[in-house]
């Protein structure tokens, strides 16, 4: 008889709810432009072939659901009207850092959407620090101004991440 493997224990907490928690945070406002009820975004979500409910809806609102699919999220662009998937993922008007391995990256949003939108290559070589922690902190300041951090932000940055403040 042989063993089936052991799986490995789920943790407790789950590490997508911040995601979606914030793209429904997001739709909420967007679906609120358009008049649209639960109901009514459950109703267009369904039009296109994702058979949601009004409860669905609102156990992913609430947070009682955690996870969206990558086919659920590409459906809300599309009946929501939104241009740029990133919109939903990393809202423009996020001000606080956003984590992208929660919770061991933590990076400016200005920073995420410019990744998203291909503008740094890819995020861990752009992010690479330098050998010497002063230049280090001038070529991070410097990086978060090229994609429009503004310079409080750039300030709480560099000092969490360095324990220095940046170089004017």
């Amino acid at each position: 008889m042989t063993q089936k493997p052991k799986r490995r224990p789920r943790p407790a907490v789950d590490e997508g709810a911040s995601y979606t928690k914030l793209v429904m945070e997001e739709v909420k406002i967007l679906a609120e432009q358009k008049g649209w009820s639960d109901r009514q975004l459950a109703e267009e979500m369904d039009k296109v072939g994702i058979p949601w409910s009004r409860d669905t809806v609102t156990n992913l609102m609430t947070g009682r659901r955690k996870r969206l699919a990558a086919h659920e999220l590409l459906g809300l662009c599309y009946v929501l009207d939104v241009s740029n998937p990133v919109d939903l993922i990393v809202p423009a008007h996020l001000r606080e850092p956003y984590m992208i391995l929660v919770p061991k990256l933590i990076v400016p949003n200005a920073a995420v959407r410019a990744w998203f939108e291909g503008k740094t290559g890819p995020l861990r070589e752009w992010l690479a620090p330098t050998p010497d922690e002063e230049l280090k902190a001038q070529a991070m300041a410097e990086k978060l101004r090229a994609v429009g951090t503004d310079e409080f932000m750039i300030e709480q940055i560099i000092t969490l991440v360095t324990g220095q403040r940046p170089a004017e």
